[in-house]
């Protein structure tokens, strides 16, 4: 029965508060940065441990661009092992009652197959209903960075999608998002200021009639994209057979019985 979205979003949810905390571990000075940072990389390994492979992978790309020296790297080490000590006690009962078992075959659906060079180039990873304007608009703001020479959000996104393939999607968002801002936030400096709009061009982007107009249909797109997906496509219930089934087991066999499940 696929539920992993029910520890996926808290998980997601403390993998930007630890990268948001290792931000600050490597551009501010003290130790709480390491302690809440530290703390929140072992709710999400607790929450969803696919999701600790994604947190690592953007806390390696925030090392390399902004703590890359004698004190990030020590940093970095003693979060480390604060995550790994915080951790153990729950690492440490699955191996002692499973083996290594969950975790090697956990690996082998991480996705790293020769095809999943092809879904990066695709760069299908919004899943918008329609015409995929926020992909589009991430993919040129990709390139836009390289241009500048500032790799960090690049780095960020390759190094999510090489961990693990198989969810990408997910812990891409919030780069995706980024990149895709950066490069709509470019292309809407080139609107002209109107005389009415902007005498002196001098004013916020939003005050522009053209951005507006430009921004409240991509909007609107975003909006419907949004709906379609969880009202048209998304299987978001049980189904009502689903659950008439479970009530029927439970009422009919012992509580300790065993199930074989046969799918598609």
């Amino acid at each position: 029965i696929m539920g992993g979205g029910l520890t996926r979003a808290p998980a997601f949810l403390f993998s930007i508060m630890t990268l948001h905390c290792a931000y600050r571990l490597y551009t501010q000075k003290g130790w709480p940065p390491i302690l809440w940072t530290a703390l929140f990389a072992t709710l999400t390994v607790l929450c969803h441990p696919e999701a600790g492979l994604h947190t690592a992978a953007g806390a390696l790309a925030l090392f390399l661009f902004f703590g890359r020296n004698k004190s990030g790297l020590w940093k970095s080490l003693a979060v480390a092992a604060l995550t790994r000590a915080l951790t153990a006690p729950w690492g440490a009962t699955v191996i002692v009652r499973h083996g290594l078992d969950p975790f090697l075959a956990a690996g082998r659906t991480s996705g790293h197959t020769f095809d999943s060079v092809f879904t990066l180039f695709k760069f299908d990873f919004t899943g918008e209903y329609g015409l995929q304007t926020i992909g589009v608009l991430a993919l040129v703001g990709l390139f836009w960075q390289l241009a500048k020479k500032q790799a960090f959000l690049p780095a960020w996104t390759l190094l999510n999608f090489f961990v693990e393939p198989r969810s990408a999607a997910l812990y891409l968002a919030p780069g995706i998002a980024l990149l895709a801002a950066l490069a709509l936030g470019g292309i809407f400096q080139a609107f002209p200021a109107g005389k009415r709009d902007d005498p002196q061009g001098t004013g916020e982007l939003l005050d522009r009639r053209g951005v507006k107009l430009a921004f409240g249909v991509l909007l609107a797109q975003w909006l419907f994209s949004a709906m379609a997906l969880v009202l048209l496509e998304g299987n978001l219930t049980v189904p009502a057979a689903d659950r008439q089934a479970f009530d029927w087991a439970r009422e009919n066999t012992p509580a300790g019985s065993r199930f074989l499940i046969l799918t598609g």
